[in-house]
């Protein structure tokens, strides 16, 4: 027989094993006793996951990922999910880098030859079959989002900073884009929906943290505006205080934008800024779903998500319009009912954040877990209804969130981030 000494090593092996098999506690005993966290077999079940999604809701012809499963269209912040979720995935062991290359290779080709508004930006929708923009269904120019255009940016940025060979290609399908006419001389982003003369509605695209976000995308090309208000009042919720300025007053306040910028830029701007007013956002955004989770018995984690039925799109919220806790379709119409434990924002919260409540958001999000198709959206929070529709954005950052709970900020402060390449511009729209 073996001796005790070769069964005790058996025995601690056949308990790790076991424990293997519960991720979040191996990685929390794991965080509690080294102070260091990796990706072990759970986590790397995790990002396999994720990664599903990008390998099977590919366009066949052009490789081209879908915005949500199932869907005929593509955004453009699809396309930099699909750049943030290669880029996370081959660095994560996921993928090998004649997958990794096949992605990249497919989404530039595709913004090579990517038909533009008459604008001269990139649209808002595209047809995955066609690559022609479409207002889904119809085939017609669908305006364009300076948000959208941003998250493309950034990776388009990102990926030509880790890939200098790369640089000419995306240089050239950037300088086809008008992107000074995505902001206004007062730096605020702009969206632009078709009328029925053939001309835009142009106004305002939305003033939250996704604006903060997406304007990182236009200052690593070189489009800058004014600094941002100040942060001048502050809401209560939950006890937390939200530091605000006049422009959010209305607009909601989701977890992920902020989050992604401490996890892609590291509370820095691309040309070295600090952006401390985003931090305290999202540390207050944190904090009051921390608190409504220890005073409730529902798993809070705010964002916005897409389901099967109407309303299609959904804005789940820590604050809308001055009022915490806010569900309502994107047109505002309120659906409170809809409030969702978003996969996405545990995911986003958990990346920067080392303690109980996020490790039980993420045991929460382990049961939306389907290995062969990707990431749910989420659970209801009122009844536990599984948000069985399964997008790249939420996908994505699952990904992103895994890479970073490894390694530093993906960008680091780029000392050629151009200079401001629309000053002319904003002089002439000042003077009219």
């Amino acid at each position: 027989m073996p001796p005790k000494s070769v069964w005790s090593i058996a025995a601690v092996g056949m308990a790790l094993t076991t424990l293997a098999a519960c991720g979040t506690v191996v990685r929390e005993a794991r965080y509690r006793a080294t102070g260091l966290t990796s990706p072990g077999p759970s986590d790397a079940a995790r990002a396999a996951t994720a990664w599903h999604y990008f390998r099977t809701q590919r366009n066949r012809q052009n490789g081209i990922v879908v915005t949500a499963e199932g869907a005929g269209f593509t955004t453009p912040g699809t396309i930099g999910d699909d750049l943030a979720a290669s880029y996370s995935a081959l660095r994560l062991s996921v993928i090998e880098r004649a997958e990794y290359r096949s992605h990249v290779d497919a989404d530039l080709a595709f913004l090579n030859h990517l038909p533009l508004t008459a604008t001269g930006l990139p649209g808002r929708v595209y047809d995955v079959r066609s690559g022609g923009l479409t207002d889904f269904p119809a085939a017609r120019d669908p305006g364009w989002s300076a948000t959208s255009i941003g998250r493309l940016l950034i990776w388009l940025r990102i990926l030509r900073a880790d890939e200098p060979s790369r640089a000419a290609a995306i240089d050239a399908i950037v300088a086809r884009w008008q992107l000074c006419r995505a902001m206004d001389a007062k730096g605020v982003l702009l969206t632009g929906l078709p009328d029925e003369h053939g001309g835009y509605l142009i106004g305002p695209d939305v003033a939250d943290g996704r604006a903060d976000y997406a304007e990182q995308g236009l200052t690593a090309w070189g489009v800058r505006g004014p600094a941002g208000p100040e942060p001048d009042f502050a809401v209560d919720v939950e006890g937390v205080s939200l530091p605000l300025s006049g422009s959010l007053v209305d607009s909601p306040l989701l977890t992920t934008p902020y989050a992604l910028i401490g996890i892609e830029f590291g509370w820095s701007s691309p040309d070295g800024v600090a952006l401390p007013r985003d931090k305290a956002i999202f540390n207050g955004l944190l904090e009051a779903q921390r608190r409504r989770t220890a005073t409730t018995r529902f798993a809070t984690a705010r964002d916005d998500y897409r389901q099967e039925s109407a309303p299609f799109e959904v804005v789940s919220a820590v604050l809308a319009r001055g009022v915490p806790w806010v569900t309502s379709s994107i047109a505002g119409v309120p659906h409170p009912q809809l409030a969702i434990t978003s996969v996405k924002a545990s995911y986003a919260m958990w990346a920067l954040d080392k303690t109980p409540f996020t490790t039980r958001l993420i045991a929460e999000a382990d049961r939306l877990n389907d290995h062969t198709a990707g990431w749910r959206e989420g659970h209801i929070e009122s009844t536990d209804r599984v948000v069985a529709t399964r997008t790249s954005a939420t996908n994505a950052i699952v990904l992103e969130a895994l890479l970073f709970r490894r390694a530093a900020p993906f960008f680091r402060r780029m000392h050629d981030v151009p200079d401001d390449r629309c000053p002319a511009q904003r002089a002439a729209t000042t003077s009219r």
